[in-house]
């Protein structure tokens, strides 16, 4: 296990990686996790991101889910209904946190080749969707309306980097 970490004195994104190599192509996974943050108009949250491999996500996902299967990213909100976003609230300073959100690096890099998108692109997708599951947002076959946000978020992201 390699416990490596991100985590620096004014973070509030730690990530962390198991069982798999730190991601080279992946120019920032903390850097890019804040600007989806800003844009939802989140502060003073905390989250936790975990790069793993197959194995370990099939291993969360039998144990949480009971799908004893490999999945591309695992989403654990902090948040219950009822509670504020961080940010939400004027006077909000404690840091609360939003969760962990467990992603597999193998099956990104299959997610990738299939849909023919590069890694990175890919791993940004899987952030922003699991950062909107700890926020509460949830899909389903007959109401695709996070996806339409993820996908939305995506493009805002893109374009706000083209623009630097």
């Amino acid at each position: 296990m390699n416990g490596e970490t991100g985590l620096s004195e004014s973070s509030i994104v730690d990530i962390t990686y198991i069982n798999t190599e730190k991601l080279q192509s992946m120019d920032d996974i903390e850097g890019y996790c804040l600007s989806v943050l800003k844009m939802l108009d989140v502060t003073n949250g905390q989250l936790s991101i975990i790069i793993c491999d197959d194995q370990e996500i099939r291993r969360l996902n039998n144990m949480y889910r009971s799908k004893d299967t490999p999945t591309d990213v695992l989403a654990f909100g902090q948040l219950y209904d009822g509670d504020p976003v961080p940010g939400e609230e004027a006077n909000d300073k404690s840091g609360k946190c939003l969760g962990d959100i467990v992603i597999s690096a193998e099956t990104c890099l299959r997610n990738a080749r299939r849909f023919h998108v590069p890694f990175q692109e890919e791993m940004e997708r899987l952030l922003v969707h699991g950062i909107l599951h700890l926020l509460g947002m949830d899909h389903d076959e007959r109401d695709s309306s996070m996806i339409r946000k993820q996908e939305q978020l995506l493009r805002d992201i893109k374009q706000k980097k083209t623009k630097k």
